[in-house]
């Protein structure tokens, strides 16, 4: 993306239900690095997120660089008390983008409001009942309610889940899709949007290394691989665990995890290493340019920023076949597989 050299330059509300670093994952960095990336584009961007109870002490002011912010407002409202019933989850989702919408309804001079997941709903509402707001943009990332469910209990969130994911799409101006791969998944939901624009996931030029190791990579013994993620069962940890059991008694290996796995959870196993939960981005490059493969054995997923970051690292990827993995893995990159497939994770 180039800068911009337009006198007016766009101007854009991005809502974000968690941002990187104040919570871990795909979405939450996934709004992190749209913002950088409009920022030094030079679009003006208002960044509205939702801090969570437990959220960590950052320095809100070394989260962008000077020109980066020089674009850039910040917004943080507080996440709803968390309930636990039945379908908690929507009632938090919806109480979480009111209160979104509340910051943002004295600053709806905008062009264009892009809206992650459920962020965008009030907005929505308020919009259809006459409210003047600009075009809103929802993305659902990999609509990761149509994907193949790793458990029965799954299969009845994504039920519950589905109706108002139609709803949002529905009545947003604009459908945003993070790959091509996807529109397979998005074509299970019934939806018929007014607009469907493919808006690919990305990572700063940081990243990319400009050593890959590959020559210390290639003569390394035992072989290093890394899982990054947070504990959920699509993510296919229990699988993971599962194949490392199996192998560990024959082979020479060893796998990283990153991410909060309840330490009850956890594998007893000298070819593992759990590093908890990473924030500090030097240090996830370390962890990263430290190993050979990242594993991503997901039930479901949208476009992994993992993926991307591992690959800008120089590692080969192991990952299956879900949402817009496909869009970046292919046999040049690595080796995909099918979700839940614990004898093609073995042989891979």
């Amino acid at each position: 993306m180039t800068k911009s050299s337009s006198p007016n330059p766009m101007h854009l509300a991005l809502l974000t239900d968690g941002l990187f670093p104040f919570e871990i994952g795909g979405m939450q960095k996934h709004a992190y690095y749209l913002a950088k990336h409009l920022a030094r584009a030079g679009a003006r961007v208002d960044l509205y997120h939702v801090r969570p109870f437990d959220a960590p002490a950052v320095d809100e002011a070394e989260l962008f660089t000077p020109d980066e912010w020089a674009n850039l407002r910040l917004f943080g409202v507080d996440r709803a008390p968390a309930r636990r019933f039945p379908g908690h989850y929507v009632w938090e989702s919806l109480q979480s983008s009111a209160a979104l919408w509340q910051a943002l309804r004295e600053r709806l001079e905008v062009d264009f409001i892009y809206a992650q997941g459920f962020a965008g709903w009030e907005t929505i509402r308020q919009k259809r009942q006459g409210a003047a707001v600009p075009p809103v943009g929802v993305n659902f990332h990999g609509f990761e309610m149509w994907q193949k469910p790793a458990s029965l209990h799954a299969r009845l969130e994504q039920w519950l889940l589905r109706p108002f994911v139609r709803w949002n799409v529905e009545h947003a101006d604009v459908a945003l899709l993070l790959g091509r791969s996807l529109a397979t998944v998005f074509a299970r939901t019934g939806v018929v949007p007014r607009h469907l624009v493919e808006s690919p996931n990305g990572v700063t030029a940081d990243w990319l290394s400009a050593d890959s190791h590959t020559e210390e990579r290639a003569a390394r013994d035992p072989v290093r691989f890394v899982f990054i993620g947070r504990y959920e069962r699509r993510k296919g940890i229990e699988e993971l665990h599962q194949v490392i059991a199996n192998l560990a008694p024959e082979h020479a290996f060893h796998i990283d995890f990153v991410g909060p796995i309840p330490p009850a959870l956890q594998l007893n196993s000298a070819h593992v290493t759990y590093r908890g939960a990473v924030r500090d981005e030097g240090v996830m490059r370390g962890i990263l340019r430290e190993a050979d493969v990242l594993i991503c054995p997901s039930y479901a997923e949208g476009m992994p920023t993992v993926i991307l970051e591992a690959m800008a690292s120089g590692l080969a990827v192991i990952a299956t076949d879900v949402g817009a993995v496909g869009d970046l893995v292919g046999p040049e990159t690595g080796w995909m597989i099918p979700p839940g497939d614990t004898d093609a994770l073995a042989r891979t």
